[in-house]
């Protein structure tokens, strides 16, 4: 009838506190927080409770904390905790692979679309050089699965969006365990250049419309890929013309 109840640590209490006075815009980056002493006095607690909740908000990418100076500072935040956490609780629950490709077929398409429309000459030249060496043949096949990786991040990084890039860093493991798995020859691995040619063209272009479009075809192709090659439960090395020869098949993850 009645469920356990759960009283939250007074540390908890605290961070909570923290973040609330952060989102309200009386707390920005580069602002000190009072000693923990004053902490201490203010919110009614111990100093060790304090200092165990400025712990956490260190771990958190929140503040910093340097010996010699009064009051933890709050830092700019750091994308690369958050994408790196996120990386981890998906690891923890081992995301299948149907699942991932919900989320990459909706972040993924809005994420060329939009740095069609955003993206800088910098964005534009890792794309290339990424591009280039995977058609130069000189990656090995972890290496080959990590351009890909890469070449999907730097899409959403181009986006202009942080929370569209930061969610493309936390799967882009996922894209990687996918390459590892499919990319088993070099036909596949060929039929996905030319995949993501056409993406990186039209954002080159300047062509949001066209980008989405050619990011949603190569996913649509990728899943008839995968989907064969799972039903076929095809070895490693196995011939791959009769994969892709499939209706709808010529793609990679």
């Amino acid at each position: 009838m009645f469920d356990r109840l759960r009283i939250p640590k007074a540390s908890d209490i605290v961070i909570d506190k923290i973040k609330e006075e952060i989102a309200e815009g009386r707390l920005k980056p580069g602002m000190r927080l009072p000693s923990e002493r004053d902490l201490a006095t203010t919110m009614g607690v111990s100093r060790p409770v304090i200092r165990e909740a400025l712990r956490m908000l260190r771990f958190m990418g929140i503040v910093e904390m340097k010996p010699g100076t009064s009051g933890a500072l709050l830092l700019d935040g750091d994308i690369d905790v958050l994408s790196d956490s996120l990386t981890l609780v998906l690891d923890l629950k081992q995301l299948g692979y149907s699942e991932a490709m919900v989320v990459r077929r909706a972040l993924e398409p809005l994420a060329a679309e939009l740095a069609a429309a955003h993206r800088g000459p910098e964005h534009l030249q890792e794309m290339a050089e990424v591009l280039e060496g995977l058609r130069s043949g000189r990656y090995h096949h972890a290496e080959f699965s990590a351009a890909i990786a890469h070449f999907h991040v730097t899409v959403a990084e181009a986006s202009g969006n942080l929370l569209v890039s930061t969610m493309m860093k936390a799967i882009s493991r996922l894209i990687f365990r996918n390459a590892e798995m499919y990319l088993r020859t070099e036909d596949l691995r060929q039929i996905a250049i030319r995949n993501w040619l056409a993406v990186y063209q039209a954002i080159a272009d300047a062509d949001p419309c066209l980008a989405r479009a050619k990011m949603e075809q190569y996913l649509d192709e990728a899943t008839s890929v995968m989907e064969a090659m799972r039903l076929s439960a095809a070895p490693p090395g196995v011939e791959t013309r009769d994969l892709v020869s499939l209706p709808g098949a010529s793609g990679t993850p």
